[in-house]
């Protein structure tokens, strides 16, 4: 389960916080510069509850929340993305805890 909802998370926000970043004051048009600032509000509402969500399911019980090669904690989804590639097989640390159905495909 927590293995899924990193998954998710990861992949729903790392393009919301990219995006949001990246068109923040972008567009040619009124309608698009108020497009590309409702998903950096978006994006500002969300991100600190988002991040905390995906550490604390990547976080296996009794264990360390994901850090970067310095040991620092990550604090943006791109960072969660990254760190999410080098720590994405079932069978490997941190989802050891976890039971996997057989059914489930992964």
């Amino acid at each position: 389960m927590r293995y899924a909802i990193v998954e998710k998370f990861v992949t729903l926000y790392t393009a919301a916080e990219a995006s949001a970043s990246a068109n923040a004051a972008s567009g040619s048009t009124p309608q698009a510069k108020s497009a590309a600032a409702a998903a950096k509000k978006f994006w500002d509402d969300v991100k600190t509850d988002t991040v905390a969500v995906v550490k604390y399911f990547a976080t296996p019980q009794g264990g360390t929340a994901p850090t970067n090669a310095e040991g620092q904690e990550l604090t943006t989804m791109k960072e969660l993305n990254e760190w999410w590639t080098t720590h994405n097989k079932r069978n490997k640390a941190p989802w050891l805890d976890e039971k996997v159905d057989d059914k489930a495909g992964k």
